[in-house]
């Protein structure tokens, strides 16, 4: 069965983009980080205990605070280095029917020498609508390509573009989700639906 496979680095919708594509891309940042819901109560935890250690100056209070700020500086370094060192291609099958669920495929793999990937999450750009659009990486180790479907639709027949997809991971602690955005661009050929015909009739 062909498989077409696409890399990263293309340019995002297999087109040039337009100037003010450019300067919108220019302006957003290389990475988004935001808080999960447990990071969220561990921001406020912070928050309490530095209040906490100012007002009464006990030294304990500031020995927990510290330890509490260098816990993010960590998360935040180490779920760098997670999306650092990863090649994702996507795998589009042939056959591809306009309205009909159609199972494609990312494939990370760990350029690096160590540490894995751990706890990653990629799906497309923009978000997709109904469907498994979204596939998770639990472990890929150094060298090593591992291979993961989920189910796209698309609704009319024709040539589509396939673009950019968002890598996020909530390693090390869960306490953040960062994600990067890659360019990841193939061209899906979809056939129109097939009747049913009434043989009744």
């Amino acid at each position: 069965m062909r498989i077409s496979i696409a890399r990263t680095g293309s340019p995002p919708g297999g087109r040039r983009p337009t100037k003010g594509g450019s300067i919108v891309r220019f302006l957003e940042p290389p990475r988004r980080l935001r808080p999960t819901r447990v990071g969220w109560v561990f921001v406020g935890g912070v928050l309490l205990v530095g209040l906490a250690a100012v007002n009464t100056g006990n030294n304990l209070l500031y020995f927990v605070l510290g330890m509490m700020l260098g816990a993010i500086v960590v998360s935040g370094i180490l779920s760098e280095r997670n999306l650092r060192g990863l090649q994702v291609e996507r795998s589009v099958p042939p056959d591809v029917t306009a309205g009909v669920p159609a199972m494609l495929a990312y494939v990370v793999t760990a350029r690096r020498t160590w540490l894995p990937i751990l706890s990653l999450s990629i799906h497309d750009l923009p978000l997709q609508k109904g469907g498994r659009s979204n596939a998770v990486f639990v472990r890929v180790d150094p060298g090593q390509t591992r291979r993961r479907t989920y189910e796209r639709t698309f609704p009319v027949r024709g040539v589509h573009t396939i673009g950019e997809v968002e890598a996020a991971t909530t390693f090390p602690f869960g306490l953040f989700r960062k994600s990067r955005r890659l360019g990841v661009s193939c061209v899906v050929r979809v056939r129109p639906a097939v009747a049913e015909i009434d043989a009744s009739g």
